[in-house]
Order: structure tokens, then sequence, then C-alpha cells
């Protein structure tokens, strides 16, 4: 009777240890991708600075989804045409939004078929609404009528402030501070305004194509448009930096909370840059980009076919990558007969020794011993493993 023949163990080359930065491995702990799709474009996402909750702007209405479940929780759908955008007070409290009709609406958070104002700034369209960082009864408008306008949003029947900004329609508004703020147009420039000086801009930029998006970072001025994005420092008054790693325009920035940016383009593309405007992560998604949004827990990314993409991350620990320091940042929590003692690995062994009250390293081993009779300190004896 023959045996059965054991089949030979395939031979495997050694694989080189991972070659994948901190940065890379914290990008890539987005994970569990959630696709919800909607019938019209993602004009805008934006996160609730009070909570993990993100506001996302489609068609004729703002759909508000849980940082938790990731679920919708409120609908705001009191639109007469398609939502350009929505923003958040910077206490989470309010949420303005401007449509293509010109309307401008601000609701409020906890109720969300509560209106407290409505306004129309232009009856050409509204592209951007935004509250002042600081005042936050102010919001700035922009629109189809290339002015800007400052409001107050106790007073809307006419505006604080009116800029002849741009030559064609505005497309972004960013705050640099409560006076300060920059804007992108159409026309292809990118232009600072201080609104208590508004007779004429205080820097002005040329992006080379009309602009999709901007947004202030320190004394940088980062704009998005055509298949480059411009990075512009208010304080040598020039570009100082071109990023070309699109084959098609870009159309969202989105800084992070940890001093980077996400840049979305047509070609279907998302990618990091850190702070030396390095590519350190990116994705791939089967639509062209239209807005893209993140925090410490969700990376959100809209596309033009109507295709909502979320990744969360685990937040237990909030720790970064490149911030975690081994073991020892965990938290060990021992009982000992019925003392309850917590700490970290290292807090505990470094109580443990100096109860010993050990000088010299030689005489360790004996104390130890003479520990040993001792019945309190048995559970941490054999928690340590002596």
């Amino acid at each position: 009777m023959s045996s059965a023949k054991q089949a030979l163990p395939q031979a495997r080359a050694p694989t080189l240890p991972s070659k994948t930065t901190p940065e890379q491995r914290y990008w890539r702990s987005y994970i569990n991708p959630q696709l919800i799709k909607e019938n019209h474009p993602i004009n805008s996402i934006e996160f609730n600075p009070a909570t993990n909750d993100f506001a996302v702007a489609s068609s004729t209405k703002i759909q508000v989804f849980s940082g938790k479940t990731r679920q919708v929780v409120k609908t705001y759908s009191r639109f007469k045409d398609v939502v350009y955008c929505g923003n958040y007070r910077h206490d989470g409290k309010l949420l303005v939004a401007a449509d293509a009709s010109g309307l401008v609406s601000i609701y409020d958070c906890f109720k969300p078929n509560n209106l407290l104002v409505s306004w129309v700034p232009s009856v050409l369209g509204t592209r951007v609404a935004k509250f002042n960082p600081v005042k936050g009864n102010h919001v700035v408008t922009g629109g189809n009528d290339n002015k800007l306008r400052i409001f107050d949003i106790t007073q809307t029947s006419t505006p604080l402030v009116s800029i002849d900004a741009h030559d064609d329609y505005v497309s972004s508004v960013s705050y640099m501070d409560t006076n300060l703020l920059a804007s992108g147009s159409f026309d292809g420039s990118v232009k600072l305004w201080d609104v208590r000086a508004p007779e004429s801009a205080v820097a002005s930029f040329d992006q080379g194509n009309p602009v999709a998006d901007v947004v202030v970072m320190g004394s940088l001025v980062v704009a998005a448009g055509g298949p480059v994005v411009n990075v512009f420092d208010l304080n040598l008054n020039r570009p100082i930096h071109q990023l070309e790693n699109f084959t098609k325009a870009t159309t969202c920035l989105a800084p992070t909370h940890n001093n980077q940016l996400i840049v979305g383009s047509l070609d279907g593309t998302t990618k990091v840059f850190d702070a030396d405007w390095k590519v350190v992560f990116g994705y791939h998604f089967s639509a062209p980009v239209l807005s893209c949004a993140a925090n410490e827990k969700h990376f959100v990314t809209g596309l033009t076919s109507g295709l909502l993409t979320i990744r969360s991350r685990k937040t237990s620990k909030t720790t970064k990558a490149k911030e975690f320091a081994g073991e020892e940042d965990h938290v060990i929590v021992q009982h000992l007969g019925s003392k309850k003692v917590t700490g970290t690995a290292g807090e505990l062994m470094a109580n443990y020794k100096k109860s010993l009250q050990v000088e010299n390293p030689a005489d360790l081993n004996q104390q130890i011993r003479e520990a040993k009779q001792a019945q309190e300190v048995c559970g941490m004896l054999q928690f340590l493993g002596v």
C-alpha cells in the first residue's frame, strides 16, 4: 500500500521591513468606507467644530450625518435651488447656507426646522457664505454679482460692508482673522481684503486659472484652480510654491487638524500634502472629486456622480502614529488585595523600585527576596514577572 505524498513547502523570499512612514500609517487607519449614493453632485462638506457631525450639501438640501453612527440625523430642505455651501459658526450652534437663487439661510443646529433668518444678498446667486471666526453675528457672502458683502445677522436689510471684489463670480472666501479675509474668483485672481478699508485690496495674486477654492493657513494663502495649487506668502507678497500633482482641475482644499492639506481634483484623486508640500498619502475614486473634509475621526469625500464616501478610524486613543511611545502609553489597572493601583507599566515599576528604596542596583535581588515575604506585594511581583 503506497503512502500519500506530502506537498513540498513553498519557498518564500525574505521580506524587507515595512517602509511606510508614520503619516502613511496614520491616514491608512481611516478604514471601513461607507458609500452613500445621492442623485446629484456633492457640492460641500463641513464638519461641526463642536462635534464630529458633518453637513453635506447636495441638490436642494443639506443633510447632517452623525459622527457616531454615520447616519443622517438632520435634514435642511427649505431651499429654492441648488445649495452651494454650508458653514458652521465657531461654536457649532448655527449653520449658514447659500443656494443658486441667492438665498442665504441661517438655521439652529439643535432644531433643524427652526429657520432663524434668511435674506437674498443678490438675485444672481450666492456661491459662498461664511461666519466670521470671532464675531459670531457677522456673515460674509459672495456670488455671481462679483461682490463681497458682510452682514450682521441681527439686521440683514443692509450690509455692513460691500466690496466690488472681482471681475467674475466669487467662488470662495476664507478668513485670516477678524478683519482680514481672502477671496477667489473665476477671473483667476486671489485677493486679500481688510474690511476696515474695503476700497482696495491689501494684496492680489494671479492663479492663472479660474479659482475653485481658497484657504488661509497662517501667513499663507493656498488657492486651487486649474491643474495646479498655488501657495502665496503674504509676508513676501509673492507665490512661493506650486503643486503640480494633478492631471485635471483641482476643486477643493481641506486643511487638517495636524497642519496638513488635502486637495481634491477632477482626476478622481485626493492627495494629502505635508508642511513641506510633499505628497504623503492619497486616495483614488471612481469619479471626479468635488468636495472633501477630514477630522480626527472621519475622512469624507464627495464626488460629481453623487457618491459620498465616509472613512472612519477608531478614536478610543487619538494618539498619532509619530507620537506613539510604545506600550507604556496604555493605562494598567492592577488589584493588590483590597488596594487598587492604576498607572502605566513604567510608572508602576518606578513606584515599586522607589518603595524598595534601592540605592545600589546590586542589592535589588536581595531586597526582592525579602519583599517576597510580604503578602502585600505578591500580586505586584506576579504581575511584573519577577
